[in-house]
């Protein structure tokens, strides 16, 4: 590989980083994580955005304080809140084969990016979902009230914010 991407891929988990750690504390944290997710797709291969979030994911799994308020190790993988940040493979994995059709079309990808972003809801809901019902008792729409509802608007905003960032940074870089 070259150092080039090398070096573009580590700047790119820096950067993730960086928007794990900037979070508000509840339950599941807000914070800038899918910003990021939705902005390096248009900025770069898709490749090398999965190679980053693969890397991003076994840093945390390896215990680095990656994911948010600082945390990391494999109990947050596999705690309640983990099946969200592994649902951004299948999340990305949906990204990756439907580039074709949003490829150079904000509009498209803005509709696949929120699908894409279902996705990774429904991912980490079910898991929530099995993982809190070991020890209590919840239905479905209580896990979706307090896992999805309330990032809903959220989301929809960091999508359309990383397609504002990602066309102004193209017109500085001609990446997009």
């Amino acid at each position: 590989m070259p150092i080039k991407t090398i070096s573009k891929i580590s700047l790119m988990i820096a950067i993730f980083i960086l928007c794990s750690w900037i979070s508000i504390p509840t339950i599941i944290p807000f914070t800038l994580q899918t910003f990021i997710l939705f902005l390096l797709p248009l900025l770069c291969s898709m490749y090398d955005v999965f190679i980053c979030l693969l890397c991003y994911l076994l840093m945390g799994f390896l215990g680095f304080p990656v994911f948010a308020n600082f945390q990391g190790g494999i109990h947050h993988l596999l705690g309640l809140t983990g099946g969200y940040l592994l649902g951004f493979i299948p999340s990305m994995i949906f990204l990756f084969i439907t580039k074709p059709i949003w490829k150079n079309n904000t509009i498209y990808y803005a509709i696949l990016a929120f699908v894409s972003l279902c996705i990774c809801y429904l991912f980490g809901s079910f898991w929530f979902f099995f993982l809190y019902n070991q020890t209590h008792t919840a239905s479905i729409f209580f896990v979706f009230t307090i896992c999805v509802y309330p990032f809903i608007i959220p989301d929809i905003i960091k999508i359309g914010l990383a397609i504002y960032v990602s066309k102004r940074l193209s017109k500085k870089t001609n990446a997009y």
